[in-house]
């Protein structure tokens, strides 16, 4: 059948599915299959209609973008300033236009990607219990949040949005109950999502991919054939295993990095500290042992349950949870935010095992020093402590500790 083409029905079944594809001119065409994947993204065809998808609701954050003209460039005069010798933000080797920036605040972080042709893709991903954000509809609510942001208002002042690209998500994290069954598996966001920050979408879609053509490929081989593995159902077994180490890798991911991580996008200190330590920590506890063994890469990260996965996902899901506290109490001391003006780190590659050690002294010392800054302005009378900082005064009350 020619394309564009789109799945009309599925009727699962084992050991023969059958999908129905409906063709541009309304002709429809049955196949008959073993197995049947569905990597439709957000659509989620089969969870939505196998009633497995559900919202995560431990992580409220919703998403607005588009595809700008005429962004500011921000190696250019017109952000840098006119005078090269004296330019407005700090050197650095790197081109600025040509990379991925964030802008942060509490609550929210907002990316700038540069695309081909000099477009710029601009996007909002905001926690909904931490920030409002006022409008009648989702194109205007994005709109005047740029709008009131100083530093993202200066560079769109003289751009231009593609109303037709304009896109937003109301809720991002979701789920499948399970990522596969006997004849049918689900890939990439069609099984899952969390959250875009630390870009973790096209791991989970080449991970979750390649676990589910290897269980297939064994299938086809024949190495799931009960009748010759004598007892029991093996590939029924491998179907469980599949969809544990997604559950488990879903969960941990979650709590281990993104429950609690918006309340410190305020705090340039916090922020950096958490990127640090927690990338260190996931190259040295993950990446490695994955590195060794190609074939790991089946397996979603602290998915197989291993002791050196379960170790460092406590680590990083305490660290998460301390800092978390630690931004509340910094909040409440009016000293949220207060060097985010003027403070800048240039951060390094973590590289693999102990070559990620630089990288985690880095982050501790940045902690340690806000832990110890913390405590003290705690020991001084209210009258003495610094007056709180704008990001602080516009927050409304912490959230309950986890």
């Amino acid at each position: 059948m020619p394309r564009p083409a789109k799945v009309a029905a599925v009727e699962l079944g084992w050991p023969e599915s059958r999908v129905e594809i409906e063709g541009e001119d309304g002709a429809r065409r049955s196949i008959a299959a073993r197995w049947v994947v569905d990597a439709s993204g957000r659509h989620a065809f089969l969870a939505r209609r196998l009633r497995l998808h559900h919202r995560t609701e431990e992580h409220p954050t919703a998403a607005l973008w588009g595809r700008w003209t005429g962004v500011a460039d921000l190696d250019g005069p017109a952000v840098l300033g006119a005078d090269p010798r004296h330019p407005r933000l700090p050197a650095v080797t790197p081109s600025r236009r040509l990379a991925t920036n964030h802008f942060c605040g509490y609550g929210w972080w907002c990316w700038f990607i540069p695309l081909r042709g000099g477009e710029t893709s601009v996007g909002v991903v905001y926690h909904k219990e931490l920030v409002e954000l006022p409008g009648a509809d989702p194109a205007e609510r994005y709109r005047r949040f740029l709008e009131s942001r100083p530093g993202i208002r200066e560079l769109l002042a003289g751009a231009r949005l593609d109303e037709e690209d304009f896109r937003s998500y109301g809720h991002l994290p979701y789920r499948a109950e399970r990522y596969a069954g006997l004849g049918w598996a689900l890939v990439g966001d069609a099984a899952s999502f969390i959250d875009p920050y630390y870009s973790p979408g096209l791991d989970h879609a080449s991970i979750s991919a390649f676990a589910t053509a290897r269980m297939i490929e064994d299938d086809l081989a024949g190495r799931l054939d009960p009748t010759a593995a004598g007892a029991g159902d093996p590939l029924e077994a491998a179907v469980l295993r599949h969809n544990q180490v997604f559950e488990r890798s879903y969960g941990r991911w979650l709590h281990a990095l993104y429950v609690g991580k918006y309340e410190l996008f305020g705090d340039a200190e916090l922020t950096a500290a958490a990127y640090l330590v927690e990338t260190a920590l996931y190259y040295m506890g993950i990446v490695t042992s994955k590195d060794r063994d190609l074939e790991h890469l089946r397996y979603p990260p602290y998915g197989e349950g291993l002791w050196q996965e379960t170790l460092f996902f406590r680590l990083m899901r305490g660290f998460t949870r301390r800092l978390t506290r630690l931004a509340r109490r910094r909040r409440a001391l009016g000293i949220y935010g207060r060097r985010n003006a003027g403070w800048r780190l240039l951060g390094r590659a973590p590289g693999l095992g102990r070559q990620a050690l630089p990288m985690l002294r880095s982050g501790l010392r940045i902690y340690l020093r806000l832990e110890r800054e913390t405590f003290l302005a705690g020991l001084r009378p209210a009258a003495r402590r610094p007056a709180p900082t704008a990001e602080s005064a516009r927050m409304p009350a912490p959230l309950s500790g986890p």
